[in-house]
């Protein structure tokens, strides 16, 4: 089954097109990595299918036309991650959890048992229910992190996007993060859209990836497929040698220019 099917998708702010008629599809319990320079439109596709900018073209998630659906309708299938939260640091780890009930409460209402009980069961999933009375600014960047992910998982969405979840992690960090989401992947059937800045991540934990440059899609397919030496000096203009890892997958790692002295 498609649980998110984007197509002719073009996004401009004021007279600046930014992406253009971009197509993405991702089956049920995917994972797929959206690469690409800075300035690509990696950021705004996410923001696009979370319903935070105009487009054109459609976006249908499990099969409905998001014009179908209101913004609270589309927040309980859509859970979106930006690539540096706020968040208010003297907010305990729970209330921000329960932050991503929003979608459930009524307006003007306040959150109720179910909503208590979903927040407490997304903390245990994610080994927080020792850090829940902490305030988000005591955390650690790997905890912050996970703490960003319950708030998100809370909403119940089936589709999680993530814009750099590892954005200013460390290496162990990083690969402890992205774990993580692959172990939600399975476990709770999320189909994951992920901006993803290491490529050697985006190959190692994505089953398909986009490339995008200049807001258009300039390869898609598995990993091994797209990121390549020549891909990535074609649209990146990095000289680089893809490796293959010995778990499987690729490693890109930087080729130096050794013409100068």
């Amino acid at each position: 089954m498609t649980a998110l099917d984007v197509s002719g998708l073009s996004v401009a702010y004021g007279r600046t097109e930014v992406l253009h008629t971009v197509d993405l599809s991702a089956g049920s319990g995917a994972w797929v990595g959206l690469i690409g320079p800075n300035g690509a439109g990696k950021s705004t596709l996410l923001k696009a299918i979370a319903g935070l900018v105009e487009h054109t073209g459609s976006i249908a998630v499990q099969g409905r036309p998001s014009t179908e659906m209101s913004r609270r309708e589309r927040a309980r299938l859509v859970a979106y991650v930006p690539q540096n939260p706020v968040a208010p640091p003297d907010m305990s780890v729970l209330d921000y959890v329960l932050m991503g009930r929003t979608p459930y409460i009524p307006y003007l209402g306040v959150e109720g048992a179910d909503d208590m009980d979903a927040a407490r069961r997304v903390l245990h999933q994610l080994d927080l229910v020792r850090l829940g009375h902490r305030a988000l600014g005591s955390l650690s960047g790997g905890e912050f992190q996970r703490a960003v992910l319950g708030r998100a998982l809370a909403q119940g969405g089936s589709i999680l996007l993530l814009d750099e979840p590892t954005n200013a992690l460390d290496v162990g960090r990083q690969a402890e993060v992205l774990e993580l989401v692959h172990h939600l992947r399975v476990t709770n059937g999320l189909t994951v859209i992920g901006a993803m800045h290491d490529l050697t991540l985006a190959a190692q934990f994505a089953d398909h990836v986009v490339l995008l440059r200049d807001g258009r899609v300039a390869a898609r397919g598995p990993a091994r497929d797209v990121i390549t030496e020549e891909q990535v000096m074609a649209n990146y203009g990095a000289r680089v040698r893809v490796l293959e890892h010995p778990e499987g997958g690729v490693v890109v790692a930087p080729s130096r220019h050794r013409g100068w002295s």
